[in-house]
């Protein structure tokens, strides 16, 4: 009876510390996206030189998670294919869980499904963030509409 006992309080013991831990990664997370948006708010009035537009997510995808991949890239094809072919737009998918990746989703501070919007002005990355995706993507021509609107935004004057 006292083993047991003793095993109930160490498992709830790894239980609080684990707990604790998440909660103090996703602060500093929050934190570090919270000072990225605001570095990019200043700065979004700026053209950019070019965009990179990465879609980042792990190797299993729910039916949301291809959704958005597939919008960003169509609306990338159907209304700024000549900006992508010269160049100005770099749009990929990349899958966080592969080594090969890692270099990349460090840079970006990617830790799941999520879209970034890197605005590169004069060599300088204004590496953003974009969550207002989730709350539109059960609407496509909503979502490819405001991302539309997002990437026309940083590439005219």
């Amino acid at each position: 009876m006292k083993g047991k006992t003793i095993l109930i309080y160490l498992l709830l013991f790894i239980a609080i510390t684990f707990a604790t831990y998440v909660v103090t990664v996703n602060s500093e997370t929050t934190k570090v996206a919270a000072q990225d948006n605001k570095l990019v708010d200043i700065q979004i009035n700026e053209t950019a030189d070019r965009l990179e537009v990465y879609y980042f997510h792990r190797t299993q995808r729910c039916s949301t998670c291809l959704a958005i991949g597939r919008y960003t890239k169509e609306i990338i094809q159907e209304k700024f294919s000549d900006q992508a072919s010269e160049g100005m737009i770099d749009f990929r998918e990349i899958n966080i869980d592969l080594v090969e990746n890692a270099e990349i989703v460090s840079k970006y501070r990617a830790t799941g499904q999520s879209l970034y919007i890197n605005a590169v002005k004069d060599g300088k990355d204004n590496i953003n963030q974009d969550i207002k995706i989730w709350r539109l993507v059960r609407s496509e021509g909503q979502f490819k509409d405001y991302l539309a609107s997002r990437i026309d935004s940083l590439l005219t004057e």
